[in-house]
């Protein structure tokens, strides 16, 4: 009887298996097509940019030698895919997969997803930032379409709202870190931490809004009012609002853990440590 069980529960074993390498197929095929690597390395010179402002911002200006080595570990490419490609592949419906892998390696997604990582490059420059910016605040003052469908585009994916709650998730593990280094007195409680975050929503809030709307204005420019309502129109389906959820929660996954191990390196600097 015992051997009889056994011949029965191994196919199960290996068909679960099987269907995992398939979804796991399946979702690195949407990840190359939407060119995440590519965002990703961005995201991780943006990381960079970060380090080196929290280096003269909170770390006095000239830490030891070890805080690049520090932030450029943190910021591992091949950390930073892993902790995004593992949550995205779990939270993704199999289901969902086939038409946004049709929608997006069709000659107009690939447009719009090359457009979307050239501004996103494009805003590491600060004056590129600064002019699109400009442009933005410009369109708000016009009954321009364009910015009627930039808005639609924010809302449908809830883009201010997300990013927000991202960044306050990510501030948090960030003071987790310093206490975890011992870098915060007795007095910094739970309580004031968590109250020293939510002290920072405004702020968060109006610097979300700051580059959210230049990021859309610059990415959309180049394309045409029908690519934009296509897009949105993705956006608003079932499988796009799935898309939309995984990518939040894989890359909040990802960001609270990078902010934890920033906070836990600032605390050793902050102690007149050098790692």
């Amino acid at each position: 009887m015992l051997r009889r069980l056994c011949l029965l529960v191994l196919p199960m074993v290996f068909a679960v298996g099987f269907v995992s390498a398939a979804r796991a197929d399946d979702a690195r095929t949407l990840y190359e097509t939407m060119r995440m690597s590519e965002i990703i390395e961005i995201m991780r010179e943006e990381g960079l940019e970060y380090g080196e402002d929290l280096r003269n911002e909170m770390l006095g200006g000239s830490p030891g030698s070890g805080w690049p080595r520090a932030v450029d570990r943190i910021y591992r490419f091949e950390r930073m895919e892993r902790g995004f490609f593992e949550p995205f592949e779990r939270d993704l419906d199999p289901k969902h997969i086939p038409p946004l892998i049709a929608f997006f390696s069709s000659e107009q997604g690939q447009q719009i997803i090359s457009f979307e990582i050239s501004a996103r490059r494009a805003l590491l420059d600060d004056d590129v930032e600064e002019t699109a910016r400009q442009i933005w605040q410009d369109l708000e003052g016009e009954l321009d379409p364009r910015m009627d469908l930039i808005e639609r585009f924010v809302a449908t994916n809830d883009l201010i709202e997300a990013n927000v709650a991202g960044a306050m998730n990510s501030s948090l593990a960030f003071y987790e870190g310093l206490a975890s280094g011992d870098a915060l007195d007795s007095g910094w409680t739970l309580d004031r931490i968590l109250n020293t975050v939510w002290e920072q929503e405004a702020e968060i809030r109006a610097d979300t809004r700051d580059w959210v709307y230049p990021f859309l204005t610059l990415a959309f420019e180049p394309l045409s009012e029908a690519d934009v309502e296509a897009y949105i129109a993705l956006s608003e389906s079932e499988a796009g609002q799935a898309l939309n959820a995984a990518l939040f929660s894989a890359f909040d996954v990802l960001f609270v853990d990078i902010s934890r191990d920033m906070g836990a390196a600032a605390a050793i600097y902050m102690q007149g440590e050098d790692i």
